[in-house]
């Protein structure tokens, strides 16, 4: 029979149990093989520990039942498929829970085709035994056929046994089928209709079964003498109860171990569920916070957006006022400079004419020199003539000998066929006239050798006259040659200075000109004015011819010591060796003076540059302000001295004191950008102590700084840079005297920015105490290494020294703190060294100054730098 239908119901009803089981309890195939394989371990332990109790019970079994072991022996070695687990097999029979419905269900299915008939069922049929005796036969070769098929069965099972994909369900329901087809022939003659156990577990099934088949077996034992084929029928039905019973045993185990696997393993995935709802909450808190960072960084970047339009619209403002500020200066400063430019405008005119004398008198000399060169020219033209003619005669000579050269050869020619005749002549005449002609042929050789001696000596005189001549010719171009070039240099000096004449003149006429035309704008101005103001103009214009004389007194002085001192010194009588400095129309070399060889530093300023960035009242400033220093009662050491001034057609040369050492700000930052406060007060004590000379001799330097401080050889101070000094008892009257209070002139801004004061700014009269606040912020700059004003812009920096906004370090020196705290006062009668509180005096009592010896202070010795131990 053919059982093919019941092998795919067993299989699509596990299947179906298997997916509702994965279905209830959410469990993926993929986690099932996981959990199979974990429990592999404790299921074969527990199938071994099952094993060793069923052969246990095996052999209770053998000992009353002693007359089923042959047959049970000769079946015992057969190998049972369910004895090793299999983890495929497993997985689908481990959703078959007994208390499931399904997995009931299932075992229904099973049971029922595996078992068949009931034992009662085969003791019906053993009760219609007789009425099938006929049949014996027939079931006895049925029997032979069976058990050919079971060890066919067997042979497969065994040669199967190892495939872990095999399933065990269809194999126990396979030897169910082949038990039923042994036992058909009973069962189909059986008219009691099957009995249906209830299956309140798997393990009372089993053992009711058992009990049964024992009882039943007992009594059919007893009843009637059973016949061989019905013994062999009920051994194989034994054993295969046997059988099935451990295969059942073992699946209880293994399903009991596998739903507390997945018990505890949904029990783990509870808890991973709720570990994951904790996360996905802190995910969601911590997204909120990102949300809300993020909108907060949008603000601030908003923010930032605004700040930074408004950055750009101040700077744009502040840049404004700065030119708005440089305008007003620069308006201020241009009114006090065209007047100063008008006068120096009348001095230079006077220094043109001079210089137009000057180079009329260089053309005078230039012309005696072309004279002298032309006389010379003239004596050489004569030499050269006088050397023709006697390379002429010569030439004459060399002719002459020639001819007599030919002449010689003639005579030889006919000496020599006179000869040839002779010798043809016989031999007697020959022996008889021999010795008489040997000695004329031996005379006429001597004449010709002699001839020829003389010939070569006439050669070599005609070479050696050539020569001479070459060479007289050849020292005469070499004479020539350079007298030529410096006639044509001379030509081009003079043409080129010419021009450069002719340009002067017409820079000067030119800004003559403009000058005149400002004047009669000025003029018309002044006549629009109001008739209120016409008492003070007329003032005014009379002490501008006032003091436009004065200036014009002081011009001349200056140009005729500059006159003086050009017939005394001149570029050449120095030598330039290497540069110093530079300026911003000045160059400063180191120079040595050939006659003596003394050491100098020479200011070199440039002409065109003066005048083209107005610092021709500069000039004349600092040059006065040296001569004044530079007397005989007004010299200091620590105040750099000149020592002449002279001029060439280009630059202005002031000659003055050396300083080898460099400048102050240099040496600060050679010694680690800052000094201590014992390096600072020497050098901020010899400062005061120039700064007291200076002012006694009525001069206000108005540009202090650590770069205008030169250090000497010997290390002690120079102070120099008298381009913005101010000259209090200059030659001029007062102006400001006879004016309103809103008609006072105001000062010219000068000096640098972080240490100019603030009368300056304001264009308020100066006096020493402008010099004193830039000690202030000397001092500062000494101790720090930092200006006390400093900022992005020029005009907040004038915004702060208004405000006198500084700030004091921490780590600043007390005593320094208290100087610079009096000498950065914005009120000039309250600040320290003004005329108002002291003056020096009072800035020397200062406790800052202790300990420094006044009166010796130019004999102190210099303190040794950090650079000069390294």
């Amino acid at each position: 029979m053919n059982f093919n239908w019941a092998n795919e119901l067993a299989k699509n009803a596990l299947k179906t149990a298997q997916k509702r089981i994965d279905s209830v309890l959410d469990i993926t195939p993929e986690d099932e093989v996981e959990n199979d394989e974990d429990a592999n371990d404790i299921i074969n332990a527990s199938v071994n520990q099952t094993l060793e109790e069923q052969s246990g019970h095996h052999e209770e079994w053998v000992e009353p039942n002693s007359s089923f072991t042959p047959v049970y022996d000769e079946t015992s070695g057969v190998d049972v498929v369910d004895s090793e687990p299999n983890p495929i097999r497993d997985s689908h029979h481990a959703g078959l829970l007994p208390h499931s419905p399904c997995s009931v269900r299932a075992y229904e299915t099973i049971l029922d085709v595996g078992f068949g008939n009931s034992p009662e069922e085969e003791l019906v049929c053993n009760e219609e035994q007789d009425i099938l005796r006929s049949n014996d036969a027939q079931k006895h070769k049925d029997s032979e056929l069976l058990e050919e098929d079971n060890k066919h069965f067997v042979t497969e099972n065994s040669s199967n046994g190892n495939d872990k994909h095999h399933d065990d369900t269809l194999t126990v329901i396979s030897s169910d089928f082949e038990i039923l087809r042994q036992s058909d022939s009973c069962s189909m003659a059986s008219s009691v209709p099957p009995k249906t156990f209830p299956l309140l577990s798997t393990d009372a099934s089993i053992t009711e079964t058992h009990d049964q088949t024992k009882e039943e077996g007992n009594n059919n034992l007893n009843d009637k003498q059973p016949s061989s084929a019905e013994i062999a029928h009920l051994r194989t039905q034994i054993q295969y109860q046997e059988r099935r019973i451990r295969d059942l045993q073992f699946q209880n185990q293994r399903l009991e171990a596998k739903s507390k696997e997945l018990l505890s393993l949904k029990a783990m995935r509870t808890q991973q569920s709720t570990t994951e709802a904790k996360l996905l909450k802190k995910l969601n808190e911590k997204e909120t916070k990102l949300a809300d960072l993020l909108q907060e960084g949008e603000k601030l970047a908003e923010m930032n957006g605004k700040l930074s339009r408004e950055l750009k619209k101040l700077r744009a403002g502040l840049a404004e006022q700065e030119q708005l500020a440089k305008k007003s200066t620069e308006a201020e400063t241009d009114r006090d400079l065209a007047r100063e430019e008008a006068r120096g405008l009348s001095a230079e005119i006077m220094k043109l004419r001079a210089m137009v004398k000057s180079l009329e008198n260089d053309l005078a000399e230039l012309k005696v020199a072309n004279e002298g060169l032309t006389s010379d020219l003239k004596r050489k033209d004569e030499k050269i003539s006088k050397l023709l003619v006697d390379v002429q005669q010569s030439e004459a000579s060399r002719e002459l000998a020639h001819e007599e050269l030919k002449r010689l050869e003639t005579v030889f020619e006919e000496v020599s066929i006179k000869v040839k005749q002779n010798e043809m002549s016989s031999k007697s005449i020959e022996e008889i006239t021999r010795g008489g002609l040997n000695a004329d042929l031996e005379d006429e050789k001597k004449k010709n050798e002699q001839q020829s001696v003389y010939i070569d000596s006439l050669e070599k005189r005609l070479g050696e006259m050539m020569e001479t001549q070459q060479n007289n010719a050849a020292m005469i171009a070499a004479v020539s040659a350079p007298l030529l070039e410096s006639i044509q240099q001379l030509e081009e000096k003079v043409s080129s200075k010419d021009k450069e004449y002719e340009q002067i003149v017409c820079e000067k006429e030119i800004a003559i000109s403009a000058l005149n035309l400002e004047k009669e704008q000025l003029s018309i101005e002044n006549e629009k004015k109001k008739k209120e103001n016409e008492e003070d103009d007329k003032n005014i214009i009379a002490e501008d011819m006032t003091c436009h004389s004065d200036t014009i007194g002081e011009t001349k002085r200056l140009i005729e010591s500059d006159e003086k001192s050009k017939e005394l010194r001149t570029r050449s009588d120095f030598i330039f060796l290497n540069e110093v400095g530079e300026g911003s129309f000045s160059t400063v070399y180191h120079v040595k003076e050939r006659s003596t060889g003394r050491e100098f530093a020479a200011k070199v300023c440039f002409k065109k540059q003066i005048i083209r960035e107005r610092k021709v009242d500069y000039i004349f400033r600092e040059k006065e302000a040296l001569i004044r220093l530079s007397n005989s009662g007004g010299k200091h050491p620590f105040l750099t001295q000149i020592m002449c001034t002279f001029q060439d057609t280009e630059n202005l040369y002031i000659i003055m004191t050396l300083a080898k050492k460099g400048d102050l700000l240099k040496l600060m930052r050679k010694s680690g950008g800052k000094f201590n406060l014992d390096l600072t007060r020497f050098y901020i004590s010899e400062i005061v102590a120039a700064m007291e000379h200076m002012h006694s001799l009525k001069i206000i330097h108005r540009d202090l700084k650590p770069e205008n401080i030169l250090i000497s050889e010997t290390g002690h101070i120079l102070v120099s840079d008298f381009g913005s000094a101010k000259i209090l008892d200059h030659a001029k009257p007062s102006r400001q005297t006879d004016r309103p209070e809103g008609q006072k002139r105001r000062g010219s801004f000068v000096g640098t920015a972080q240490f100019v004061s603030p009368e300056v700014l304001k264009g308020e009269p100066v006096q020493q105490a402008c010099d004193y606040w830039a000690l202030g912020v000397i001092i500062y700059q000494l101790l720090t290494g930092q200006h006390a004003f400093h900022d992005v812009a020029e005009y907040l920096i004038y915004r702060r020294i208004m405000n006198a906004a500084y700030k004091i370090p921490n780590d600043f020196p007390e005593l320094a703190a208290n100087i610079v705290r009096k000498l950065l006062v914005v009120k000039v009668k309250d600040r320290l060294g003004s005329i108002e509180s002291g003056g020096a005096e009072a800035v020397k009592k200062e406790a800052f100054f202790d300990g420094i010896k006044w009166d010796s202070i130019t004999e102190t010795e210099v303190p040794r730098l950090p650079c000069d131990s390294e």
